[in-house]
């Protein structure tokens, strides 16, 4: 799923990349955790005013629990779209 990336930069040893991203194809915002391979998608009633407003708490939802509690995400499951075959 192709996504857009919304950080430009940051600082320490942490790339932009992942941070903060929109999914179109999803109509909503998300974090992807390169380290585990995971992409957090916050729920479609999650506003761009909402993560503005504390964009830290977005972004760390992917490290920290307790902001993922703050800004509720699911894990996304790439479902295949078709069955598998020989």
């Amino acid at each position: 799923m192709p996504g857009v990336d919304l950080i430009e930069s940051c600082t320490g040893d942490y790339e932009p990349e992942g941070l903060l991203v929109w999914f179109p194809g999803e109509q909503s915002y998300g974090v992807w955790d390169s380290s585990h391979d995971y992409v957090f998608v916050f729920g479609s009633t999650v506003t761009w005013a909402q993560i503005a407003a504390s964009p830290a708490a977005y972004i760390n939802a992917q490290w920290d629990f307790d902001d993922l509690a703050r800004a509720p995400a699911e894990i996304l499951v790439p479902w295949p779209k078709y069955s598998f075959g020989k």
